[in-house]
């Protein structure tokens, strides 16, 4: 084995005590098993037996914790209705004696398939948009409480089903919209006053699960946060290389990071670029270059495990 590599082979202590035995981890692929009310099927089942002995830590793919929150038709969705069906998913994916970890999300404005069933699709804002072809749904101050409480619930299925841990996908989805220059227009305590009132949302939930977690999960129960460290938005009627309208930076996202880890979270996954290169991706502000991946690392500190 290539010394550059012997790192990957040893163990790692998280910040809740649990020590994994190497730094290999399955991430989130979306393998569109589930039926069409979101309960896993042997598809499902089958696809973690094969990878059970592959990492330490098994991330599912994206998880809906609402009938609203469903981005595809065959995608998994952590609703009462399920729960047996997960059970079969974590046995499955800790028959080796493996780690697994549920990826939890609402796809709010990318719910595509939420607006064909239910004729709805929520963000933050009211907003017909030539990116998604369907207009969005401005979510009331009831709605957004109601999801605050899905996800707690959603937290305690997990735990129900055998989940060892949770990652709250903060990335591209109903907690990105509201991080969004471009898709939050509110002017409430959830809107684009500030950095702050941008984040409310994603701290509000990530406080929820936590409540939840301390009173009913495992001492060792993990928990992560998926980050998309910037992105900007491109309309039909913009050319790629003018570079599109900002969604939020890398400064918004180490802001955000910051908050989180004033929380006991235990690792944060950044999400890549395209192609192998990806951790090198550099970005430009004026005419200054940072590498992403490493300005993250270096913002976490060794306070969570960066993955």
């Amino acid at each position: 084995m290539q010394e550059k590599f012997q790192s990957l082979y040893e163990p790692i202590k998280l910040p809740n005590g649990l020590e994994l035995p190497n730094r290999f981890v399955v991430a989130p692929m979306s393998i569109e098993g589930a039926d069409k009310n979101g309960a896993p099927t042997m598809e499902d089942v089958n696809f973690w037996k094969r990878r059970a002995d592959t990492a330490a830590l098994l991330i599912t793919g994206e998880t809906s914790i609402s009938l609203y929150g469903m981005t595809s038709e065959h995608q998994l969705g952590l609703f009462d209705s399920n729960l047996d069906a997960f059970k079969k998913i974590t046995a499955a994916m800790k028959s080796k004696g493996n780690k697994a970890i549920v990826q939890m999300f609402h796809g709010g404005f990318k719910a595509q398939t939420s607006y064909e069933k239910l004729g709805s699709a929520y963000g933050p804002s009211a907003l017909d948009t030539d990116i998604l072809g369907y207009p969005l749904t401005e979510l009331t101050d009831e709605q957004i409480q109601l999801i605050i409480k899905q996800f707690g619930h959603a937290a305690e299925l997990a735990i129900e089903a055998g989940f060892d841990g949770i990652e709250l996908s903060a990335n591209f989805y109903l907690l990105y919209s509201f991080f969004s220059r471009y898709y939050n227009k509110r002017q409430d305590k959830w809107g684009a006053a500030s950095l702050a009132t941008r984040s409310a949302l994603d701290l509000a939930v990530l406080d929820e699960m936590i409540k939840i977690i301390k009173a009913e999960a495992p001492k060792d129960f993990i928990l992560g946060v998926r980050f998309r460290p910037e992105d900007y938005v491109v309309t039909r009627n913009m050319s790629k290389s003018d570079g599109g309208e900002v969604n939020h930076t890398l400064d918004d996202t180490i802001y955000l990071m910051h908050e989180m880890m004033k929380r006991p979270i235990d690792y944060i996954h950044s999400m890549g670029w395209g192609g192998a290169g990806a951790y090198k991706k550099l970005e430009k502000i004026g005419d200054q270059h940072r590498q992403v991946t490493g300005t993250m690392k270096k913002e976490i500190d060794g306070k969570v495990f960066n993955c």
